[in-house]
């Protein structure tokens, strides 16, 4: 299937389900296609709906890395030296923090802010030891990531699962909008609602097989992005 056909039939059904089954109608393709971009970044920020890993080169005395773009969130961290001991790095809150960085194995990681060379800011990740020699793709990083913006051009990441709550969720914008002159689509708006509440009662749940781990595996939080901890 070409790329950006999925996100081209989710819209297709959405407008179905309103009953436009013709155009133009009431919303537009881009109109439809950025509720399901914004419901498909709520269910990835409910829970571990989007995960993966990432890799990076430690460099020679080099304390703060760069975290991916899509970066939402930790779960896990790992030092894996070629030839050496694996070992998973334990999250650090920022207090913990050692003055300047001194040379070593690490044994912790934490996340701070930081600004680029064009003074915009980004996620870093902070080691506790720096190393004496660099390294090839030896930090590995698993976390919970955002997904890529939505297109006629660039279809969903999430899994297929996640997609019917994905038009829940556009069906009832629509039919919020619709309802202020159309009684009728009160009920088809309740249900709508009640089915994207499942949604995310279900990427909320998600989290018990991710987090069913030691505690120093749970990613520190301070900001409080998510409801709770399982």
């Amino acid at each position: 299937m070409p790329v950006g056909d999925v996100t081209k039939a989710l819209v297709t059904k959405v407008k179905s389900r309103i009953g436009e089954d013709t155009e133009p109608g009431h919303f537009s393709q881009a109109q439809v296609i950025e509720w399901l971009d914004e419901a498909q970044r709520r269910l990835c920020i409910q829970g571990p709906v989007l995960n993966t890993v990432g890799y990076a080169s430690t460099v020679q005395n080099v304390e703060f890395y760069t975290l991916p773009t899509d970066y939402y969130q930790m779960i896990r961290v790992e030092y894996r030296p070629t030839g050496g001991q694996a070992r998973e790095l334990e999250p650090w809150s920022f207090s913990r923090k050692k003055p300047g960085s001194n040379q070593g194995i690490p044994q912790g990681y934490g996340i701070w802010g930081a600004n680029d060379a064009n003074q915009n800011n980004m996620l870093v990740l902070w080691l506790d030891y720096v190393l004496a020699s660099n390294g090839v793709d030896d930090l590995w990083i698993f976390y919970r990531s955002m997904p890529h913006v939505l297109s006629t051009t660039v279809d969903p990441e999430v899994a297929v699962h996640w997609q019917d709550f994905m038009v829940d969720y556009a069906e009832m914008m629509a039919r919020q909008r619709l309802v202020a002159y159309d009684k009728t689509h009160q009920f088809p708006l309740q249900m709508a609602r009640e089915s994207w509440a499942r949604g995310l009662q279900d990427a909320k749940r998600a989290a018990a097989d991710v987090f069913s781990a030691p505690k120093a595996m749970y990613p520190i939080d301070n900001a409080g992005y998510t409801e709770e901890w399982p």
